[in-house]
């Protein structure tokens, strides 16, 4: 197992380990995601960033709830009927 990335500067510790080709591990705090490709690990990775600098009160989240505040497509969208 190669470790590629690790922090303890946040919220909980995350790291990033690489078992071969294409196949990744991400731990967060204590939570293991095994088996996973490099675009799942780095899904993983990224959101396990995100939620530690939020619980860290290094994100603020209130700025794209007000983005997203005004009618969104789905709210102002027509139901039409469907047909049978």
């Amino acid at each position: 197992m190669r470790k590629c990335w690790h922090t303890d500067e946040l919220a909980f510790p995350i790291k990033l380990d690489q078992q071969g080709v294409d196949r990744f591990t991400v731990t967060y705090g204590r939570q293991i995601k095994t088996g996973l490709t490099y675009n799942d690990a780095a899904r993983e990775l990224g959101a396990a960033i995100m939620h530690a600098l939020a619980c860290d009160d290094r994100l603020n989240n209130a700025e794209r709830k007000r983005r997203l505040s005004p009618p969104s497509f789905w709210a102002t969208r027509q139901q039409t009927p469907r047909r049978s």
